[in-house]
């Protein structure tokens, strides 16, 4: 699985956490890199059939993870690298305090009513960590 929409997002924070029926989560990120270009830093990520999310936090015995996704707003986890699972279809977002693993099919990126393309998101934080 690629890594291109959560590298994009690097720094952002996991306010919120919804399902949405049948089987997507919505994901409601704060990404400061997004503030003055888009008019605000909250961008919604609709992960379409995700059938996995689970936290593991590194405050828990080691193999110890919660699918528990209301866990995950209360750490509101700030996410600091993207990898794909070897050998799988799933992601793991390192966070601060824990591992996010997700796995889906796809996704979409909203800011507002507004549908947003990863290239325009990718673009808009790579000029604002050029710019830091």
């Amino acid at each position: 699985m690629n890594t291109e929409l959560w590298d994009a997002l690097h720094d952002g924070h996991i306010d919120r956490v919804d399902i949405e029926a049948p089987n997507n989560l919505l994901l409601t990120l704060t990404v400061e890199a997004l503030r003055n270009t888009l008019g605000r830093p909250e961008v919604i990520i609709r992960l379409i059939d995700c059938t996995h999310a689970e936290w593991d936090s590194w405050d828990t015995p080691r193999g110890v993870t919660s699918a528990d996704l209301e866990e995950i707003e209360v750490v509101c986890p700030h996410i600091l690298d993207a990898q794909a699972v070897d050998g799988s279809d799933t992601i793991k977002l390192s966070c601060d305090g824990g591992d996010l693993y997700l796995r889906y099919l796809d996704y979409e990126i909203w800011a507002g009513d507004d549908r947003v393309t990863l290239e325009t998101i990718s673009d808009l934080t790579r000029r604002y960590w050029e710019n830091f």
